[in-house]
């Protein structure tokens, strides 16, 4: 029999090789039909892929140009990813749970737009959106970014609340239920099954993101987008309460010209415990002209020019509680009035714009926040309060000098027309000189004005 082996051998081989390409190409076309079907129901919106491979003996999965399209404009995508590649855990799989180890995420272009109601596209992702009212859309061009991040958190918290109550119902449910016939012992232990998330992500690694964001409720305001970034986000499920690890999140890249940003943080919404949202941010050089679209509303000032350095600290628990500590030093401050705010600080708010503009640089360190994210509550430091004081002193004395020089001259000038007369055109300018000359000495005498009385 061993000679016929060398031919059973050709032969073999080469329909063992057609089963498992075939095999493979049937997975292949079943995974990409079973993610696109699924993907699409559970985001609310159509979600595609050029092609979608699955190594059904290795686990690894490979695809390309996917996208994710935005519900509410059609031909626009809210996230698109050249290609990508994971591994799918096959153990997992034959429980009947999607768990990807990690996966990599290649040429990301994700579109954050904030609608004319004022929500963001994002939130649309699984509802069905509704077209926005002329009270919606009137109400959205006076508020901004950070205004529409506190209601989103507030819907966080509505959501969380019940489906907390949705649980205790269906534990007192479980509580009434008849008890179940008796087993027959087998010697076999037996184990509560516990809630788990049907598809979990435990890594996602984004290389090349670029971040566009842009304002439907005011199109006038153009935003630069976060290029050249890339991103690490951690333990993404479909249950984020059943899921036993909070999710984690770092960002970083720069808005073109107008500086960088690195951001991380923590998003905790796990079944028994406290939610959580902890951030910290960094910013190097980053430009007003940036923040004024997202929060100039929420800011106590017009911002018109200005660079911030930001070091800061964050918290909030069960989407209400605050606590934060920002570090942050703003330098070439233009500021203005907003119109709406009389005080800043206790401060007359002309008066605080003048101080701030004639210092050009802002220090504001030992802030802490607390209260909620409703109704914060502001605490400053003795430090931040003596650098306020000696920068308004400062502006007072130079607000003061610049008005006695302004008085100076007009009477300079009067003086050298009434010297013209009396003395001539030459011998009167240069009494007039004198004069004032004599009268910014007398200037300097005054305590306070920072002149040289010499």
């Amino acid at each position: 029999m061993k000679r016929f082996l060398p031919f059973r051998l050709a032969v073999a081989l080469p329909v063992l090789a057609i089963l498992a390409a075939a095999t493979g190409l049937l997975m292949s076309s079943f995974a990409k039909t079973f993610a696109e079907r699924g993907a699409s129901a559970a985001f609310g919106t159509s979600v595609t892929f050029a092609s979608l491979s699955l190594n059904p003996f290795t686990g690894t999965l490979a695809f390309t140009d996917l996208a994710v399209a935005d519900a509410r404009r059609p031909g626009e995508n809210v996230f698109a990813a050249a290609r990508g590649e994971g591994k799918l855990s096959l153990s997992e799989l034959l429980r009947g749970r999607a768990v990807v180890d990690d996966v990599t995420l290649a040429t990301v272009r994700m579109h954050v737009e904030r609608n004319e109601d004022g929500s963001f596209n994002f939130e649309d992702l699984g509802e069905e959106p509704q077209a926005p009212t002329e009270e919606e859309k009137n109400a959205a061009r006076l508020t901004d970014w950070l205004e529409r991040l506190k209601q989103v958190a507030e819907k966080l918290k509505e959501r969380r609340a019940q489906e907390a109550e949705k649980r205790r119902d269906e534990r007192k449910a479980e509580k009434k239920a008849p008890p179940p016939p008796e087993q027959i012992k087998t010697g076999r232990a037996e184990y509560v099954r516990r809630i788990e998330p049907r598809v979990v992500v435990r890594r996602v690694r984004i290389e090349d993101l670029e971040l566009e964001l842009s304002d439907a409720s005011k199109p006038e305001e153009k935003l630069p987008p976060l290029t050249g970034a890339n991103a690490v986000v951690e333990n993404l499920s479909s249950s984020p309460l059943d899921h036993d690890k909070p999710v984690t999140f770092a960002l970083r890249g720069s808005f073109a010209d107008q500086g960088r940003m690195n951001l991380g943080g923590t998003l905790g919404l796990q079944a028994g415990a406290d939610a959580l949202l902890k951030l910290d941010a960094k910013t190097e050089s980053l430009k007003l002209a940036l923040l004024k679209p997202l929060f100039g509303l929420s800011l106590p000032v017009a911002l018109k020019e200005g660079v911030a350095n930001l070091e800061a600290g964050a918290s909030l628990t069960n989407f209400s509680a605050l606590a934060a500590v920002p570090d942050l030093v703003l330098s070439n401050l233009d500021i203005a009035p907003d119109g709406k705010h009389a005080t800043i600080i206790g401060i007359p708010a002309k008066d605080f714009c003048d101080a701030v503009n004639h210092a050009k640089t802002l220090a504001i360190k030992g802030l802490r926040i607390g209260g909620t994210l409703a109704a914060p509550e502001f605490s400053w430091s003795a430090e931040f309060r003596e650098s306020l004081k000696r920068m308004l002193v400062d502006a007072g004395r130079a607000a003061a000098a610049a008005e006695l020089d302004k008085q100076i001259a007009k009477g300079a000038e009067k003086l050298s027309k009434e010297a013209e007369k009396v003395l001539g055109s030459e011998a009167g300018k240069q009494a007039a000189d004198k004069a004032a000359g004599v009268l910014k000495k007398a200037g300097g005498l005054i305590p306070g004005l920072g002149t040289d009385p010499k």
